[in-house]
Formats: structure tokens, C-alpha cells, sequence
């Protein structure tokens, strides 16, 4: 997924799609795709358990597969979901009379493009495709972690799975590689919401629940998910938090338990509209307003200013402290808007120049007669 653009991908299986009735497609790594097409009713199986046969499990456990759980955590997702995805890139199927991917790939391998996007839908905060697909299957008690330094999803996973044993459990495991960060969320996160330590300074914990949830949701089975969200809100200083926060706490558990209903009504209560941005819709001048390595970092896009209110687009609408970092950067009052990561990095690309980007200024010569 190196030196490639996501949209050459797009294309790609597009022209699969228009073949094969059904696709599923896997992140071997996080640069590596595995498709598997064919038959809807032959997809639709379940997995056969491969690793019972010594010989295949001999090889597979030379790249951390394990047991199935090992491959369905790799997997993206189907057809059905991913196939109106790659109809958003507005490319035709590559093909031998219109070799998409052969007339563009040059252009990307010099940008040094990347669509590490499309396995990247693997860790993202919210379990999008899952979503879609109806994926509620819990994880095998007897699986466990390998190979989680090819693939972000699998260092996430170890991640989460240790969370919710120190959330849930009353001697906590041992940290081993854990992120300083991580860790001090998760102990501000118990010692206020599990074990009442001035939970009414939101302040303090509110931010490390949400970083919280982002590996949380995603990563746990929806079960294990809801587990966790449900002995935080029913802790003994549960009736101590604010109601805007315990609303904020619904929709996090709405999430991680894949309710889609819940999620949607919750969502709903706090209005953030959605934008389709482009550079036809920001100004330089605005986006200008803030740090090219913040705007990059955070995918947030300023789109114009009026009377001292600053409109942003945001890949994440629902990170409020991201919103106090805009207003206290451009020291404007900020409104948002939800936009897809994907536009905001398209149109961000228009107005920032990337560090292999050379800017030629045009200089001015006296005319001379004597050339």
C-alpha cells in the first residue's frame, strides 16, 4: 500500500467488483492487502479452521496466524460495504483498454502516495464497516496477540485488552509495552469514575475517557465493550457526574456496543452538520490561521471566518478539546462541521505544500538590449 494512492486501489476494485459477485479483503499488514474473490454463498461461509491441519498451521504461525480469530481481525470488509466507498473516488475500473492504474502509478510512487487510509479503517475509533456488516461475534478466550508490530489493529487490540482487565479487574495486570499516556489514562480513569476520587473534576478525566474509548470501541468485541462502559456508569459516584458528561458516556457505550439506533439519536442531540469541503470551499488565507503541523496532525481544516467565528471542518466532531486547542490557537470563538479525514487531507494538500515540494518564485530581470 506503498507508493500507491488510494484511488488507483478504488479502481482496482471496482473492476473486481463489476466480475465477482462478492470480494472480502484483509490487511495481511499495514501496507499489504489480501483479496479474496468469488461466489456470494462461498464467501458467506464461515471460516474453515485451517490451522487444525499441521502442515498449514506449521506456515501460518510463521506470520502470527494462530487461530481464526487471528484472520478475522485482519478482516476490512466485504464488498457490500467497502464497494460505495471506492464509487466515492470518481475513477472508472482499471481494465486493459483503460489501464487506470498503469497511467497513474508513476505520479504517486514520485508523490510517494501512500493508501495505508484503507487498512488504517481497521483502527479507526469508530467500527464503521463493522457496523455495517452486523460483525458482533466475540473474540476466542484463547486467543492472543501476535505480529502487532505489522499491523496497528493488532497493537490496539493488545492494548484494549489490557484496559479492560485493569478496569475490570480488582488487582490490576502488569503494564508491559504499554504507553506512558495510555497508562495514565486509564489510572485517572479508575481512580475518578471506578474508585470516586473527586469525580466531579471533569476536567481532569473526561479527556482520558475519550482517548480511552478511541481503542476501546473498536477493538473489544461488543460484549466485552459494553462490559467495561457498564461498570463505569454504574460505579458508586456514577450519580456524581454531570448530565452533558453522562450523556457524552451513553454515547461512547452506544458505540462500543454497536447500537446503531443509540449512537444515532445520541448524535443527533449535539447538531454537528456534515460537509462535503473541498478547495473550492476553503480560503489560503483562512487556512493559514493555524499551524500547518497541527492542522496535518489533528486533520482539521479552517474554511472561513465571519464576525470573529471561525468554521472549521473536523474529522472527529465528537473530540470537544480539540476545539478548545482551535479557539485557543486562532483566538477566535470556533464552530464546526463533520467532514470525511479523507477531504480534509485532499484539500489540505492543495494549500500546504509538503516537505518534497519545491517553491520557484518568479524574479524580474531589467530588459537588455544587448541579448
Amino acid at each position: 500500500m506503498y507508493e500507491i494512492d488510494a484511488s488507483l486501489v478504488a479502481s482496482v476494485l471496482r473492476a473486481l467488483g463489476d466480475n465477482f459477485p462478492e470480494y472480502a479483503i484483509y490487511a495481511a499488514t499495514g501496507s499489504d492487502l489480501l483479496i479474496i474473490a468469488g461466489e456470494t454463498r462461498t464467501l458467506a461461509r464461515p471460516l474453515a479452521d485451517i490451522t487444525a491441519m499441521p502442515g498449514v498451521a506449521r506456515e501460518l504461525r510463521r506470520v502470527h496466524v494462530n487461530s481464526i480469530w487471528d484472520i478475522e481481525v485482519r478482516r476490512i470488509g466485504g464488498k457490500r460495504s467497502l464497494a460505495p466507498m471506492f464509487l466515492s473516488y470518481g475513477v472508472p475500473a482499471n481494465s486493459d483498454y483503460y489501464p487506470y492504474l498503469d497511467l497513474h502509478a508513476a505520479k504517486y510512487r514520485f508523490l510517494r502516495g501512500s493508501a495505508e487510509e484503507l487498512t488504517g479503517l481497521l483502527a479507526y475509533s469508530v467500527p464503521v464497516v463493522a457496523l455495517l456488516e452486523g460483525r458482533k461475534q466475540s473474540e476466542r478466550a484463547e486467543s492472543r496477540v501476535g505480529g502487532d508490530e505489522y499491523l496497528e489493529a493488532l497493537e490496539l487490540t493488545r492494548r484494549a485488552r489490557y484496559a479492560r482487565d485493569f478496569l475490570l479487574l480488582k488487582t490490576a495486570p502488569e503494564p508491559v509495552a504499554i504507553p506512558r499516556q495510555f497508562q495514565k489514562d486509564l489510572e485517572l480513569t479508575r481512580a475518578r469514575l471506578i474508585d470516586c476520587r473527586d469525580p466531579e473534576r471533569s476536567d481532569i478525566w473526561f479527556h482520558s475517557l475519550y482517548q480511552l474509548a478511541r481503542t476501546l470501541n473498536p477493538m473489544l468485541s461488543p460484549d466485552d465493550a459494553r462490559t467495561v462502559w457498564e461498570r463505569i456508569e454504574r460505579g458508586p459516584c456514577s450519580s456524581r457526574v454531570a448530565p452533558d458528561e453522562r450523556q457524552w458516556i451513553d454515547l461512547m457505550k452506544a458505540v462500543g456496543s454497536r447500537v446503531a439506533p443509540d449512537m444515532a439519536r445520541l448524535a443527533e442531540a449535539y447538531g454537528v452538520p456534515y460537509a462535503r469541503v473541498g478547495p473550492r470551499l476553503a480560503d489560503s488565507k483562512i487556512v493559514s490561521l493555524l499551524p500547518k503541523e497541527f492542522l496535518e496532525r489533528n486533520e482539521v481544516l479552517p474554511l472561513f471566518l465571519i464576525e470573529g467565528v471561525l468554521t472549521v471542518a473536523v474529522a472527529e466532531p465528537t473530540n470537544v478539546f480539540l476545539v478548545e486547542q482551535i479557539e485557543r490557537l486562532s483566538g477566535c470563538r470556533v464552530q464546526i462541521v463533520a467532514a470525511t479525514a479523507r477531504d480534509i487531507r485532499a484539500t489540505l494538500q492543495t494549500f500546504l505544500p509538503g516537505e518534497d515540494v519545491f517553491v520557484v518564485q518568479s524574479t524580474s530581470y531589467p530588459a537588455n538590449d544587448n541579448l
